[in-house]
């Protein structure tokens, strides 16, 4: 299986990896909307369970749309950073009686490994 496509102007194969019950492949794409298809035992097929355009010679493809992170980096509903959105619901001040404090009693970073069981310390190691 490999899937070309408008991203790569058709030309490269990119070898799909099997992934349990399906198959994938991660690609950098920039951003956009690109057609696609599989090639299975030497045959060009689209998916009928994804997203289906039609190209200007009326093959069929599948499609994928690649869309800016910024839309989704936002933390606001309007979608511009530092601006209070529903009366003041959204902003940059930690609401008060959301923080948390740890004595040095609770945190435990690290500890002592297990002591080693009594039948391994009498195992001959690296003999021939």
């Amino acid at each position: 299986r490999a899937g070309p496509g408008t991203f790569n102007n058709w030309a490269e194969r990119i070898p799909m990896r099997n992934s349990r019950n399906d198959f994938t492949v991660c690609l950098n794409l920039p951003v956009g909307t690109f057609s696609y298809k599989f090639i299975v035992d030497n045959e060009w097929r689209f998916s009928p369970s994804q997203p289906l355009v039609q190209d200007a010679q009326g093959n069929v493809n599948n499609c994928i749309t690649v869309l800016d992170e910024e839309d989704f980096m936002s933390e606001h509903p309007s979608g511009h950073a530092g601006e209070a959105h529903d009366g003041g619901q959204f902003g940059n001040e930690m609401p008060q009686g959301f923080g948390q404090t740890w004595s040095d009693e609770t945190i435990q970073l690290a500890k002592d490994p297990p002591p080693l069981p009594c039948q391994l310390t009498r195992v001959p190691l690296n003999t021939r």
